[in-house]
């Protein structure tokens, strides 16, 4: 399951999108300003052909499908489109379903030029007007950073060849089928931080040396920035590390989380009691109740806009098995939707 909804909250704002794409894009380098990006729908419709249709006669079926985030940048009088993916889990078809997304965004381009062009069919050439597309028409450039948190080392394809068979097939022909590569990194080897401006630092640095108790309560200890974390990037490193099991209410202050006082606390606790299995077992909880309020969030959103359970389980790319209990409980907590006690209610179930 991604968690993408925590991952649109905290880089939903112009200054982490702007931190996030010059930090890993651009290598640090202050490229974006406020004001160079334009919020636009992640949503693309993609053709899948029909079942049972023949080669001549060939049908299509166009399923939808929604990127995390998507923006438009501007440079002088020009555009590039950066889509932002959030990835907890080895997808090994995503290099096909970053092209996807790709084709997509570029398909909708195509559509709106058509309309333009078509309006003025004067002096146009016979292909222009077939095709909607005269011969200075342009694209905008689209790239899609994913950013991956899980665990797992990714042994996933970098690109399409990746996903392809090629065994008995001559070398002469594996340069001519085109190829597709992903732009992916991976959050917790991150060797260099420094390039964030913003608190993604904080979060980032959080992700890296969760596993590595002495180096997170050095981290934490050096860092003055986590003395007041903003609540929202708080969040995200809760789903990525589970240290909010860790932190007592004396730690929660108005809109800020004190990490470094409760990260210290549990460590001057832990000593004194030796109490290593137990906070173990707490990060594991944290973590899974980190990940069942992402999930709470994501689909209280998708029912409050009307959608079925079978829509958001296409959405989410799950069966709708995988969602029933979350979706059955955010429906029957209707009109209020209090997250937090759906996620709570759902956990002491879970303990039963």
């Amino acid at each position: 399951m991604k968690n993408d909804v925590e991952g649109k909250r905290i880089k939903g704002t112009t200054d982490h999108i702007n931190d996030l794409i010059n930090g890993l894009l651009c290598n640090g380098r202050q490229i974006l300003r406020e004001g160079d990006l334009t919020e636009i729908s992640g949503q693309v419709r993609v053709r899948i052909p029909k079942a049972g249709t023949g080669r001549s006669g060939q049908k299509y079926k166009k399923r939808e499908k929604m990127q995390d985030i998507v923006r438009k940048a501007a440079f002088g009088m020009n555009f590039i489109l950066i889509g932002l993916e959030n990835q907890e889990t080895i997808d090994y078809s995503l290099p096909l379903r970053c092209m996807e997304y790709d084709v997509g965004q570029y398909e909708k381009q195509v559509a709106k030029i058509r309309r333009s062009v078509r309006k003025r069919p004067k002096g146009l050439k016979a292909g222009e007007y077939l095709y909607g597309l005269k011969k200075d028409s342009r694209l905008c450039p689209s790239i899609i950073l994913v950013l991956y948190y899980g665990e797992d080392e990714w042994d996933g394809p970098m690109d399409l060849h990746g996903m392809l068979n090629f065994i008995d097939i001559p070398e002469e022909l594996h340069s001519l089928v085109q190829n597709y590569q992903i732009h992916l990194v991976e959050v917790r080897k991150l060797e260099n931080t420094d390039v964030f401006k913003t608190d993604i630092k904080l979060v980032f640095d959080l992700i890296r040396y969760s596993d590595d108790e002495e180096k997170l309560a050095q981290l934490v200890k050096e860092e003055p920035g986590y003395q007041k974390l903003e609540w929202d990037a708080y969040e995200l490193a809760v789903m990525y590390t589970g240290i909010g099991e860790k932190l007592d209410m004396k730690c929660y202050e108005t809109g800020t989380v004190n990490v470094c006082k409760g990260i210290l606390g549990i460590e001057e606790k832990a000593r004194r009691a030796g109490h290593s299995a137990g906070k173990t077992e707490g990060k594991i909880e944290g973590k899974i109740e980190g990940q069942l309020l992402e999930q709470v969030r994501l689909i209280t959103k998708k029912v409050q806009k009307g959608q079925s359970m079978e829509q958001i389980a296409e959405i989410l790319e799950k069966d709708p098995k995988e969602i029933s209990d979350i979706y059955r409980a955010v429906v029957s907590s209707a009109p209020r939707y209090d997250v937090d006690e759906i996620c709570k209610d759902l956990m002491e179930k879970q303990r039963l």
